[in-house]
């Protein structure tokens, strides 16, 4: 009976490990800013200085999703406000590469979150709470861990690192040009555009637009409940029922470019 009692003992306890997720989240982690040499396209990070430096946690690097970053090594993303979904999509489109930097150096370690919204990557569902390396959250920005599986297998990159290199990837398609750095100061209107709770129609940011307004070409997003940042990105700092308008009308109107968006 002993006997008994002890195996059924271990095969609940052996349950109860099987289940236990890996990491949980929305929890806070540690994590370090990536000290390594990094070259991505032939690009020599600068993690020192970088407003979202590459990072490691779990001794796996992680890099930066901002909207120049991945198109710079041929993946999108796309948010969907509704569903709270991140759908990652490798699409092997490079674009020119924008170095984001900042005046303060970075510190060696810092805090990053993991990841609790719905995220696909070409496709897949992931259960980022399970996950062995999850995506994570840094500075407002999603991370996602350089290990083969996502590097190689779902976006096609060349993947080495030595000691004497470093780390080096380089996506399918050479990248374009690279741009001259920009050098800006973080600041907490940077992070958000604030929220009043005034209508579009009252109160709030009274933007005005030209009758003959044309929707084509370099549209932005602009808040009409507080803040003074235009966005090309709808969702940037949680905006309440943006109006999309052009960058011309958005800085007749006032407006300046969110650092976040544009790096400026």
């Amino acid at each position: 009976m002993k006997n008994k009692l002890l195996v059924l003992l271990l095969a609940c306890l052996v349950c109860a490990l099987i289940f236990i997720p890996v990491s949980a989240a929305g929890t806070t982690v540690s994590v370090s800013i990536a000290d390594f040499s990094t070259t991505l396209n032939g690009v020599t990070m600068d993690n020192a200085y970088a407003a979202y430096p590459l990072i490691v946690y779990n001794q796996i690097t992680y890099f930066p999703m901002t909207y120049y970053d991945c198109r710079f090594m041929g993946v999108e993303t796309d948010w969907n406000q509704a569903t709270s979904t991140l759908k990652i999509t490798a699409t092997g489109i490079n674009e020119s590469y924008h170095a984001t930097l900042q005046t303060a150096r970075n510190a060696v370690s810092d805090r990053a979150t993991i990841a609790d919204y719905n995220i696909s990557v070409n496709g897949t569902v992931l259960n980022n709470a399970t996950e062995t390396y999850p995506l994570l959250t840094f500075r407002e920005v999603t991370y996602f861990p350089m290990t083969w599986r996502f590097c190689v297998d779902e976006f096609g990159w060349n993947y080495a690192y030595s000691n004497e290199t470093g780390l080096v990837i380089s996506s399918s398609k050479n990248a374009g040009t690279v741009s001259r750095p920009v050098v800006i100061d973080i600041d907490d209107d940077d992070f958000g555009d604030t929220k009043t709770g005034s209508s579009r129609s009252g109160g709030g940011n009274g933007v005005t637009i030209p009758d003959h307004e044309e929707y084509e070409g370099n549209l932005v997003w602009v808040p009409v409940n507080g803040g003074k940042k235009y966005h090309w990105n709808r969702y940037c700092s949680s905006m309440d029922d943006p109006m999309q308008v052009t960058v011309e009308t958005a800085i007749a109107n006032g407006y300046t470019p969110c650092k976040r968006c544009y790096g400026h």
